[in-house]
């Protein structure tokens, strides 16, 4: 669906033919929230699945995979997240002269206590990385001048948000719950509780 048409769609549920109420930038910021919050509710059902089942992907949330090749400084071997970066999938980690390898994810707390069922050093071979605000880091850290590390970083993107010339990202089957989800916004705004929870029931139906 084009934005256009979410537009006029969205219209419709509000009986504002001619948006006098709301703005055109209320009623693109309403639908950008709904593809948002579609997002988030997936990220959610996709983490509750990989609890049992730990290569999972939610197949709604492909279209927001991205990658991006990092140079990682030296002496730190970190670097600033992808403009846009939402959530990592998997970080390729490369050491001058040693070959590609998979990294694991850990939080700094974790760093040399209890991985998998085994207590063992990071090493070129076997690194980590971990994510700190808007940086990514990987261990084991050449020393300053001793090399180069690279990451080949796979991660989920946050959506861009809609206008007039901006369409969805997200696939045509959640469309129309995004729209739910606007008109949920737009009656909120407009202190008519009733209306707005009847639209975030049916978005969180659609969604979920």
């Amino acid at each position: 669906m084009t934005i256009a048409n979410a537009y006029l769609k969205l219209k419709a549920i509000l009986d504002e033919a001619t948006a006098l109420f709301w703005t055109s930038a209320n009623l693109h910021y309403y639908l950008s929230s709904g593809q948002t919050q579609a997002t988030q509710m997936l990220l959610q059902i996709e983490d509750t699945i990989r609890k049992t089942d730990g290569n999972y992907r939610h197949p709604d949330l492909a279209v927001l995979i991205n990658y991006a090749d990092l140079a990682l400084v030296n002496g730190t071997a970190t670097s600033a997240l992808p403009t846009g970066h939402l959530r990592t999938l998997s970080a390729e980690v490369k050491y001058t002269g040693v070959t590609q390898a998979w990294a694991s994810e850990i939080t700094l707390a974790e760093l040399g206590h209890k991985r998998g069922n085994t207590y063992s050093i990071p090493t070129v071979t076997d690194p980590v990385f971990y994510i700190v605000g808007a940086t990514i880091g990987v261990f084991p850290v050449p020393d300053a001048g001793s090399g180069t590390v690279t990451s080949g970083h796979r991660y989920y993107k946050h959506p861009v948000a809609v206008t007039p010339s901006v369409q969805f990202i997200l696939e045509d089957n959640l469309h129309e719950a995004i729209i739910e989800y606007a008109a949920y916004m737009a009656f909120e705004q407009d202190g008519n509780t009733q209306e707005a929870q009847l639209h975030l029931q049916n978005f969180s139906g659609m969604i979920g």
